[in-house]
């Protein structure tokens, strides 16, 4: 049989299996081989080649490569272009680097007025699309709306002159010596009551936030930030959905892309277009960074953009309760997780007012919605939260026990004395013929006339 005979293994793939296909292959390239892989494509499929380049182009950013690995594979600096440390961008002077994605970098700041630190997060043109920008709209306009303690502020939005070319910029809150959430929730010593009483001020902020039309998407412990008061912070809001009926409000997402971060969505946002979403996924969200922080690992272990894998992966794992991983995870606590992170977001909480409430009783030590109790259960967790009202209880039962125990062996000590006594009395009185013998005689009961009534 001829190789030309054997049978094209892609012939058997559905459009939707070789479009996965085609885009993990894809991303797998750098920036040149993929442009030019698509317009290959293109040639003989355009309409295939259009869709994948809609993909791509609505994905997260993502993390940019090492110096070293660039090197390697002969790509270019992606940060030429980049502001530089010491220059004033909106009124800012940068400081330092805070941190960098695939198009956006965030500076540790100074505003010049009023004097403050702040960061500042701008938009590297040499490498940004359409959608970029879009979305660093999108991120202004979802900041505006929120004025939370948990929610980083915005200060100020624009483009500012460089070179001759505008560069979107957004002044925002900076969390001074901020820790990913599960950093932090992974110190020793930190308890689970602790764990849950930050994450419940987490729900605060993003109950805020969804009452004004802010669903964020993109939860996940990089971007829940707590500061060394042990505060949180929310942030990167960049691909947040508005849900306004404001036709000048930015446009945040196309039908049919896929938006988030693979191991911290809702099995709903691979299935479901985005304007079927809700804020349900953000409560999915804090399920899963909540599994990782008490368990240290994660529900779902899913290779990063494999976005139609991901969706397998979720469908077919069933993953283990928290307490049955650790079995020193609080089984309120453990039910509360899953509750928050069910497949079926029917299931879920409804709101984040609803979950911060059960994290904060758990933490009180009182019942949890998440998982009904038994009255045994009630008492137990009755006579814990009373602990001091318990230990009167306890002690004050004790001493009646012990009392009772004294008195009873006492009384019995008394008796057996008493019947020693009469015993020796009755073998003396014998001994001496003292006891008369008509003692023992039986009585005539015949003589003894009935009471009378």
């Amino acid at each position: 049989m001829n190789r030309d005979d054997d049978p094209d293994p892609s012939e058997d793939l559905t459009p939707t299996d070789r479009l996965a296909d085609l885009l993990d292959e894809l991303l797998a390239l750098d920036t040149a081989d993929r442009e030019a892989r698509l317009a290959l494509l293109a040639e003989s499929e355009s309409g295939l080649a259009a869709e994948l380049r809609e993909l791509i182009d609505h994905l997260p950013d993502p993390e940019p490569r090492s110096a070293a690995e660039r090197a390697e594979r002969g790509e270019q600096d992606p940060f030429v272009g980049e502001p530089e440390v010491g220059e004033t961008i909106g009124g800012c002077v940068l400081e330092s680097v805070l941190g960098r994605g695939g198009v956006g970098t965030v500076f540790a700041a100074r505003q010049i007025d009023p004097p403050r630190p702040v960061a500042v997060k701008v938009l590297r043109l040499g490498n940004a699309r359409m959608s970029h920008l879009r979305r660093f709209r999108v991120e202004a306009h979802a900041l505006a709306r929120l004025v939370h303690p948990t929610l980083a502020r915005i200060y100020s939005s624009g483009a500012s002159q460089r070179a001759g070319v505008d560069v979107p910029y957004i002044v925002m809150e900076r969390i001074e010596a901020g820790r990913s959430f599960i950093d932090w929730a992974r110190d020793p010593g930190r308890s689970q009551e602790a764990i849950a009483r930050c994450l419940a001020r987490v729900c605060e902020g993003m109950q805020h936030g969804h009452n004004r039309g802010v669903i964020h998407r993109d939860l996940k412990p990089s971007n829940v930030l707590v500061d060394s008061d042990d505060r949180p912070h929310v942030i990167d809001f960049g691909i947040a959905r508005l849900v306004s009926g404001d036709p000048t409000a930015p446009g945040d997402t196309l039908v049919g892309a896929l938006i988030g971060t693979p191991a911290y969505m809702a099995p709903e946002q691979f299935e479901l277009d985005p304007a079927e979403l809700d804020a349900r996924i953000d409560i999915h969200a804090l399920g899963v960074i909540l599994y990782e922080s008490v368990t240290g690992r994660r529900p779902y272990e899913i290779p990063r953009y494999q976005y139609f894998d991901a969706a397998r992966i979720m469908r077919e794992t069933n993953p283990p309760a928290p307490h049955l991983v650790d079995s020193a995870v609080s089984r309120d606590l453990s039910a509360i997780i899953m509750m928050a992170m069910a497949r079926d977001r029917d299931r879920r909480y409804t709101s984040m007012s609803e979950l911060a409430d059960d994290l904060r009783a758990f933490a009180a030590g009182e019942s949890v919605r998440a998982r009904p109790e038994s009255g045994h259960e009630r008492v137990w967790r009755l006579m814990r939260r009373h602990r001091a009202w318990t230990t009167a209880v306890v002690v004050s039962f004790a001493a009646l026990v012990s009392a009772t125990v004294v008195a009873t062996e006492a009384y019995r000590s008394a008796e057996r004395a008493r019947l020693r006594a009469r015993a020796e009395l009755a073998t003396i009185d014998a001994e001496r013929g003292l006891v008369p013998t008509d003692q023992f005689a039986p009585l005539d009961f015949s003589t003894i006339e009935p009471p009378v009534l």
